[in-house]
């Protein structure tokens, strides 16, 4: 009798437990910010958020060449992060989207099949989901990133690799744009006219992809490679922005949030996407105050 109370005890407060609004505020982050919010907080987002979509669009199309995908396929990798984040994400400044290498690992396991692709980010959430529900969201190793840039240098053109190279040097001598209120006069223009070094992505599709389920009857690689690689550039990504603005973050959750954008964008024709440096950094320095500057940036 007295172990029938004792375990029914345990269970209540088991039940209690996982039943709790904190618990529950544990997984929705959005809980823990959004009755605090503001119309102060609601313009800074929205300003952070048109600045950081305008960055978006022209990264997108070229990130899906990286990858050797149709351009239109970067566009529709691009806004499925920001909804989802806003829910899930427990930092203000990350923004989800393709990456430089993400589209490099992604182009050596899908060989230019938009199909291969979309199974691969279905294939990356999946994992990094079970990653997340298991509690295994920090990595070990920084290496695999470094690797995979430095093994596909050669395939760089030679005209990025030379503008790269001589832009510290050029800019400094570059004509000055004219001086604007509220601008900094230290902006600098590099002529290029004439010079024809650079592609252009040409037509892309019109609308929104389809919401479908994946294309499961492709045969593809295997995805954990990748899904590492995202877990890599991910944690790296949030922990680098919270360390500048005084926050934590909880890398399971952050490793939930990236698994269940994969997983909701193969439905919309997406490829696989992580945290990126670059529109991270334009978004914490244009003020952002929560996530939900991501769902300006569509």
């Amino acid at each position: 009798m007295e172990q029938h109370l004792l375990g029914g005890s345990m269970a209540g407060r088991w039940v209690s437990t996982c039943c709790s609004y904190r618990t529950l505020k544990a997984w929705l982050p959005i809980l823990s910010w959004l009755p605090q919010y503001n119309l102060s907080w609601l313009q800074m987002d929205v300003i952070a958020g048109l600045t950081v979509g305008l960055t978006t669009v022209p990264q997108a199309l070229a990130y899906a060449e990286v990858a050797g995908l149709p351009v239109q396929y970067g566009l529709y990798s691009a806004f499925m992060g920001g909804f989802i984040y806003t829910f899930l994400g427990t930092s203000k400044d990350v923004t989800l989207g393709p990456t430089a290498i993400m589209s490099l690992l992604c182009a050596s396991v899908v060989t230019g099949d938009p199909a291969r692709a979309v199974l691969l980010s279905l294939l990356c959430g999946i994992a990094q989901t079970a990653l997340a529900l298991l509690r295994l969201g920090i990595p070990q190793k920084f290496y695999l990133e470094v690797y995979y840039t430095f093994s596909r240098l050669p395939e760089a053109r030679p005209g990025d690799a030379l503008l790269g190279l001589l832009w510290p040097g050029a800019a400094p001598y570059a004509p000055a744009d004219e001086e604007e209120p509220g601008f900094p006069s230290s902006r600098r223009r590099l002529p290029l006219v004439g010079f024809h070094i650079f592609t252009i992505t040409g037509k892309t599709a019109q609308g929104l992809p389809p919401f479908r389920p994946p294309p499961t009857s492709e045969i593809t690689a295997n995805g954990t490679v990748v899904s590492f690689g995202e877990m890599v550039e991910r944690i790296a990504c949030h922990l680098s922005s919270a360390s500048q603005n005084n926050y934590r973050v909880d890398p399971n959750q952050e490793l939930l949030a990236i698994g269940l954008t994969n997983i909701m964008g193969s439905f919309v024709s997406a490829y696989p996407v992580t945290g990126s440096f670059g529109r991270t950094a334009v978004n914490s320095q244009t003020g952002v105050c929560t996530p939900a500057g991501g769902l300006g940036q569509q």
